[in-house]
This record gives structure tokens, sequence and C-alpha cells, in this order.
């Protein structure tokens, strides 16, 4: 079966991917700090093709371990949107760039296949019409800033390792970790 890691993985995207890799046949090891929800998530507890690891991404695979026999990684883990990164900028900094480059560099050492990084739409900061990959990036967070560092260094010195960047705009729906702070989400409530 493939392995894939879902770092962030017991968050609010991170859950539902999870969701979707087990029912796709993918074992599926996450690693997450649990900083909003401390609660250990028990969605899939006892599911042998399931590994929950509560750490921080910044001090995770120091001993190599976490990328052992690890063929794909969804990069979700990062302190999230402008509000946060604001009131947390060293550590926005430490996980969203640091950790973010780190966690790369290991990852073209371990035999891992692809890897996807869950990026912003906030890269692209105040823009005249409607942004596409080709608009130029104008970001205005540190939160955005962290992001963009992380995708120049893909694009720039990582060529040994099948990787995407996803630029997720304002996300919204169900998660087994819902979030009530996003506005789509917040209506509805």
């Amino acid at each position: 079966m493939p392995k894939v890691l879902i770092t962030g993985g017991a968050g609010y995207i991170g859950s539902v991917m999870s969701n979707i890799f087990l029912q796709n046949g993918y074992d599926v090891k996450v690693i997450d700090l649990l900083w909003f929800n401390k609660d250990v998530p028990s969605l899939h507890r006892g599911n042998p093709r399931y590994t929950f690891i509560k750490s921080d991404i910044c001090n995770a695979g120091s001993g190599g371990d976490l990328l052992k026999g690890i063929d794909f990684i969804v990069h979700a883990a990062a302190v999230v949107g402008d509000p946060a990164s604001k009131k947390f900028p060293d550590l926005t900094y430490k996980i969203n760039y640091e950790a973010s480059v780190r966690l790369i560099d290991k990852a073209r050492n371990s035999g891992v296949k692809g890897f996807v990084f869950l990026s912003t739409c906030s890269n692209y900061g105040i823009s005249d019409g409607l942004a596409n990959e080709d608009s130029p990036l104008n970001p205005l967070s540190l939160y955005a800033k962290t992001k963009v560092g992380v995708e120049r260094h893909l694009m720039d010195k990582v060529n040994d390792l099948n990787w995407v960047i996803c630029r997720l705009s304002t996300v919204y729906g169900v998660s087994p970790r819902m979030r009530f702070d996003l506005t789509v989400n917040d209506f509805a409530l």
C-alpha cells in the first residue's frame, strides 16, 4: 500500500485529507501538534492503516523515522492566516518557513516520491482582477511571505523531488475538526 504523511493531518483540512487517503487505500501517518484542539482525533483510532503522532513539526524527524517508508507527503502544518501570524510572528516563521524547508530537504534524501505543499492565495496580496499562476506575487503578511519563501525554495532549489504547490483560497465546509473562524463557515453557523 502507498504510504502518505500528512503534516497538520488532524487539522481542519488535514483531517479531511486523512479520510480521503484512507478511503483510497493509502496507509496514513499524521503528525500534528494539536495546537488549537488538544483532543487526539479518535475518528480513525483502531484503524491499522492510520498512525497518529502528536509532535511539533519543527522537532519531528530528527531521528529519521518520520519519513521511513513514506511515499508521499502532504504538508499542511502551518500557523494559518494573518491574525495568528501577527500574534505569533516567531513561531510563524519557524513553522511555516524553517520547518517546511527542512521537511522538503529531508524528503529529498528519504526516497519520498511526491510532495504536496499547501500554500495560500494570500501570496497575491491585493491585485487587479482575478489572480492565476502567472500573476505577480505580492505577499503583504508574514503568513504569505513565509508561504512564498517555501514556494521559491521548491521552484529554485528542488529538482530531485516531484512536488506541487496548491494555493488555497478561503476554505470552507464540513470537517471532522470544524473551524468557525472562516467566513463561509461563520455565516453558515
